[in-house]
């Protein structure tokens, strides 16, 4: 089994955890909370409480769009975002003079990975 990243959070991140209805057995969702803010995000696991292995990341316009647009992309990332697994969000706020610089910071230190093996369900 792969070892698990764990994310360590600066001051100026912000965290919550994912819901969707279709995804979870108590019929939670709070996809309509994300800020509708221009924002640099990634997409993590969550193990033992904490965020880990993160699986995306990118900058964006409008954070709740591009979140809820993920869960029904075809590919890994989709996979993961309908999976019964727990998922964090991590963003930060941004003004447009960072955006093309954020994505590839956050790249760097978050380094997301969603490979098939990390979607597995033990």
């Amino acid at each position: 089994m792969k070892n698990r990243v764990f994310v360590v959070l600066e001051p100026e991140v912000e965290k919550m955890q994912l819901w969707k209805k279709e995804n979870n057995l108590e019929g939670r969702d709070n996809l309509d909370e994300i800020p509708e803010t221009m924002a640099v995000f990634t997409i993590c696991g969550r193990v033992n409480g904490y965020p880990a292995n993160p699986r995306y990341t990118a900058t964006t316009k409008n954070l709740r769009e591009s979140v809820k647009l993920l869960f029904n992309a075809e590919d890994s990332v989709g996979e993961f975002m309908r999976s019964i697994k727990l998922k964090d969000l991590l963003y930060e706020p941004i003004k447009e003079k960072q955006f093309e610089t954020k994505e590839e910071e956050w790249n760097n230190v978050f380094a997301p990975n969603c490979s098939p093996a990390l979607n597995e369900v033990y």
